[in-house]
């Protein structure tokens, strides 16, 4: 790689970032948006943080410039110059990577410093950032007109994005998740803090050979670029070799990492809700309670809903002990977020069993009844309860006698 010639592609394409209305819009759109939901709303996601500024900066910026120059022709004399096609990817692209990593690592530090560890979530965000950006150079080539672009684009954003967002809630949203790179970003910025098990480095290793496989398969479209003789792109033999593996890759990396859900077991007579995955196993009487599994941006939500009565049931939140919380400090964060929801007949007490300290909350608010057990433990915090609304008050004493009686058989691996 020669750097002279690396540096003059690059100070050209920072040239035409800079100059473009359409570039600088989508930067002030990624901070803005990130800005709004957590400054204004309030309700700020991780993933929000990493994923708007990466996929609108790093997929449609890179695309869209790059389409641009194909429709003036002012990339052909790029192509025809002597500098290899490896030299003009990564001059293209270096740029590129410099901004999107740079104002990601700002909102996602300004909004979630105390949830992260600096140093993985600058590899993660460079790691990623280099997927995307090949990505969008790829629909860039491929698209004949800037327009197109917006179409193309517009769709990749709705993937990345909904499919992360909505995975908790449909299962082929899930699968697709688990298939994108920033799938593994967002899972090594998750378990930055931690640095724990060998799952944290498998996603490591998955994005690392996820950049080596694009990387040529971009490659191999920027050299068919030069072969086409139309508007209407051709594949190549290696397009779609290399297209059909990194589509093989993205499968296996969605079954590998497919979460282990809970189960609910029987044992001596007795029903219980097990899931390995965070040690936890809980009795619940599954005759007249129904399971389901929820999980949202790293947090899993368990409900065992009454049967005959859907607004009661026994609940289990579990997400993870990022901020190292103790008992108590975890049950003062609880306590400062109940306040702020007007709560009325707040009772608290501290209780232990099976080695556990946990801190028990009854309180009532205008969705109903609420009894909650806070456990925490080194890795994770779990809430353990029970719900059932104020115009059903007869079927409290249901869920709340089973909730009583199965806390003191919790078992949690620390």
């Amino acid at each position: 790689m020669r750097k002279y010639v690396l540096k003059a592609i690059a100070i050209k394409e920072m040239k035409e970032y800079f100059r473009n209305p359409a570039t600088i819009t989508m930067v002030i759109m990624a901070v803005g948006l990130v800005t709004l939901i957590g400054k204004v709303i309030g309700a700020s996601q991780l993933f929000m943080a990493v994923l708007y500024p990466m996929v609108f900066l790093g997929l449609y910026n890179v695309a869209f410039l790059f389409a641009e120059e194909k429709e003036k022709k002012t990339l052909d004399a790029i192509l025809l110059s002597p500098a290899d096609f490896g030299e003009i990817l990564l001059g293209k692209l270096f740029f590129h990577l410099v901004i999107t990593i740079s104002i990601t690592i700002l909102l996602v530090v300004s909004f979630h410093f105390d949830e992260i560890s600096i140093i993985h979530t600058f590899l993660a965000l460079t790691l990623g950032s280099l997927c995307l950006s090949q990505l969008g150079t790829v629909i860039g080539i491929i698209c004949p007109t800037q327009s197109m672009v917006g179409v193309v684009t517009t769709i990749f954003m709705l993937t990345f994005l909904m499919s992360e967002a909505l995975s908790g809630f449909n299962n082929i949203l899930a699968a697709i998740a688990r298939s994108l790179p920033t799938f593994h970003v967002l899972k090594i910025i998750d378990l930055g803090l931690d640095n724990r098990g060998t799952i944290f480095y498998y996603h490591y290793i998955f994005l690392i050979i996820f950049i080596f496989l694009i990387f040529f398969w971009t490659k191999s479209f920027l050299v068919n670029l030069c072969k086409q003789e139309s508007s209407i792109w051709k594949f190549s033999k290696t397009n779609l070799a290399l297209s059909i593996i990194l589509a093989l890759y993205m499968a296996f990396s969605s079954f590998f990492f497919m979460p282990v859900k809970g189960k609910i077991i029987h044992k001596n007579g007795i029903s219980y809700y097990e899931n390995i995955e965070y040690g936890l196993t809980f009795p619940v009487n599954d005759k007249i309670f129904e399971m389901k599994e929820i999980r949202i941006t790293g947090k899993l939500f368990i409900t065992f809903d009454l049967k005959d009565q859907k607004d009661s049931r026994l609940f289990i939140h579990i997400s993870r002990n990022k901020e190292n919380l103790t008992p108590e400090k975890a049950f003062e964060k609880r306590l400062d977020t109940l306040k702020k929801e007007n709560v009325t007949d707040l009772q608290t007490l501290l209780k232990k069993f099976n080695g556990l300290k946990c801190f028990r909350a009854e309180y009532k608010t205008k969705n109903g009844f609420y009894v909650t057990y806070i456990i925490t433990t080194s890795s994770y915090i779990f809430k353990v309860g029970a719900k059932t609304k104020e115009n059903t008050p007869e079927t409290l004493g249901i869920v709340k006698s089973e909730l009583e009686k199965n806390i003191n058989e919790i078992q949690i691996q620390k």
